[in-house]
């Protein structure tokens, strides 16, 4: 819901998570599977932005297991980048770079290349923060191409931003300055 959303981004995460498990409740009770995916989405996003990655991975869970059986496809890469994030966060780096690595494919499948693109960054963020550097430059490498590939002036902006924010990274993080 809205409510929680919106407190989840004021940092009040006790009411988020009370607003987002009442509505998971209501929802769960009413059967409709594309609303509890989302309220399930919601209440994971709380857990991480409260740190609490393995209650984010229990419900990120169970949100990408609805995306799969309900064929949720418009949903399903966002989820399985959070749970990506949340069993990094968990120390669980195989999995992570494995679920980030399905958002990526259901992106690139999507055809939504600014998805991919976001994916293809929170993947080399991972891979730097675990110092393998040679994967984490290919992977804003790439990123960066796939911002190029953004013809749609409505959506320049967000490429703009997109690759001047990896830009940013590739320079201060010490990579080199060619591609």
């Amino acid at each position: 819901s809205t409510v929680g959303i919106m407190a989840n981004g004021r940092g009040d995460h006790k009411r988020a998570e009370e607003v987002q498990l009442q509505l998971v409740n209501e929802v769960r009770d009413a059967g409709e599977p594309t609303e509890m995916a989302l309220a399930l989405y919601n209440l994971g996003n709380t857990y991480l932005e409260d740190d609490r990655p393995e209650e984010a991975i229990e419900v990120l869970c169970q949100a990408a297991d609805g995306c799969c059986y309900h064929e949720l496809d418009e949903l399903m890469p966002i989820v399985y980048t959070n749970l990506g994030i949340a069993l990094h966060r968990a120390d669980e780096h195989d999995s992570a770079f494995q679920m980030l690595k399905i958002a990526r494919d259901c992106f690139q499948n999507q055809r939504n290349t600014p998805g991919e693109a976001y994916v293809c960054d929170t993947l080399a963020q991972l891979h730097h923060s675990a110092d393998n550097r040679d994967e984490a430059e290919k992977s804003w490498r790439y990123a960066l191409k796939l911002y190029d590939r953004i013809t749609n002036p409505a959506m320049s902006d967000m490429a703009e931003l997109g690759k001047t924010d990896i830009e940013s990274k590739l320079d201060q993080f010490g990579y080199s300055s060619n591609g």
